[in-house]
């Protein structure tokens, strides 16, 4: 209990302090009156970025309450070790990750070839995008295939 209770103290005080990034564009963007160029989705649906941003803001909040109230309410924090360590719950989330990692990179061959097609800086962005994804794949199933 006292090691979810000092991992919720650091990721508390992570988010908090990541929800002062969107809230500085959104200052910078309204206050600096930045202009979006023509080629720019934001020039055509101006408040998207401010809705982004209130959205991720709405999220972190939400993070942050739940963190407050595990330190806060000790029945609470029982009940989310518990619906943490479920082996259910465990293998449903295994499942779910390796579809949905599945299912990226079939999307994400798609926008390959898409952008192939379209413009070379697309293309060398998706390509990029790709790679990353590639060398992080490899470099965690390195660490996992040598602490187990």
């Amino acid at each position: 209990m006292e090691n979810l209770r000092k991992i919720t103290k650091i990721k508390l005080g992570v988010m908090l302090s990541s929800m002062t990034l969107p809230i500085i564009i959104v200052v910078v963007m309204a206050v600096g009156r930045f202009e979006f160029t023509n080629q720019s989705i934001f020039y055509y649906w101006s408040p998207l970025p401010y809705i982004i941003c209130a959205l991720i803001e709405a999220y972190l909040a939400y993070k942050n309450y739940r963190y407050v109230k595990i330190l806060k309410d000790d029945e609470y924090a029982d009940y989310y070790l518990i619906k943490k360590n479920d082996e259910r719950n465990k293998m449903i989330r295994l499942h779910t990750n390796a579809l949905v990692h599945k299912i990226f990179i079939y999307v994400l061959g798609v926008v390959l070839v898409f952008t192939a097609f379209l413009d070379p800086g697309y293309f060398i962005l998706a390509g990029g995008i790709a790679l990353a994804f590639f060398v992080i794949r490899v470099a965690v199933s390195i660490y996992y295939n040598k602490k187990y």
